[in-house]
């Protein structure tokens, strides 16, 4: 394999163990394929993730990145980081919270606060 097909393999799987859907649960293939818009199969997709395919058409790495909501150099480049969290992401959790009660919301507050200084 290349070092860019490394990359990219690197890359993909990372975007899928760490970009989750709003429950928390991994996206599958098939999640993908039914988002996109070129029509990547359940199996392609497991093909490329098990580093049997290494050389994506841009389309390819288009219609990833549109789904992850990344850039498409997220999946060539090796430096390149999942961003912060996407705007999905802020406006599933948004949505949610708007149905917390304020003693629910507090709860969530303390939650948030925990893990930000954990990271401190």
């Amino acid at each position: 394999m290349t070092q860019i097909g490394d990359i990219f393999l690197h890359k993909l799987n990372l975007a899928f163990e760490t970009i989750t859907q709003p429950d928390g649960t991994p996206y599958t293939p098939e999640d993908v394929m039914v988002e996109t818009r070129q029509g990547v199969s359940g199996s392609y997709l497991r093909r490329l993730r098990s580093g049997h395919i290494s050389n994506p058409t841009i389309q390819i790495v288009g219609e990833l990145s549109r789904f992850f909501q990344v850039p498409p150099s997220y999946f060539l480049e090796a430096k390149a980081e999942i961003p912060a969290p996407t705007e999905r992401q802020i406006e599933e959790i948004t949505g949610l919270l708007t149905t917390l009660s304020t003693k629910e919301l507090a709860v969530v507050k303390k939650q948030i606060e925990l893990i930000q200084s954990l990271r401190s």
